[in-house]
């Protein structure tokens, strides 16, 4: 198996890795390393830094958020840019085509919004008012 070695390895951080894929961020830039190959798949922007990023467990699709949301899916990347969907905090899987997302804890639209890979359809949860006036944390409990 093939490792990944950066030339500005100080800059490049990893957001999430499986035995095949490692996704990582570097600055506004993110993007995807097949381990079997060694090369880079694909490569996208942010405005600001990606806040993170989820290899699904069967490795099927990846999805990377923050000030929109980037998909892979069937080895082809779509951007998804949703008006609800934006400043995307965290994401977690909660089935094989099917996560949740937490929009910026902070702001005043702050949601957790369950998104099916497959058809790309969004269904809200809830708001989520529990850090509005807190102080800014990496571990948001939700």
């Amino acid at each position: 198996m093939s490792v990944f070695k950066p030339k500005n390895k100080d800059y490049i951080k990893p957001i999430d890795e499986t035995d095949l894929y490692v996704l990582f961020k570097e600055f506004e830039d993110v993007f995807l390393f097949e381990k079997d190959t060694n090369k880079e798949l694909w490569r996208t922007s942010f405005y600001g830094e990606a806040t993170c990023g989820l290899i699904s467990l069967t490795t099927d699709w990846i999805v990377v958020g923050g000030n929109h949301m980037a998909l892979w899916e069937n080895r082809k990347l779509e951007i998804i840019n949703d008006e609800n969907l934006k400043w995307i905090f965290d994401i977690r899987q909660v089935g094989d085509y099917e996560i949740e997302i937490l929009t910026d804890p902070w702001s005043e639209n702050s949601a957790i919004w369950k998104f099916n890979i497959l058809n790309k359809s969004k269904i809200k949860i809830r708001n989520f008012e529990e850090y509005k006036k807190k102080e800014y944390t990496d571990n948001v409990k939700w």
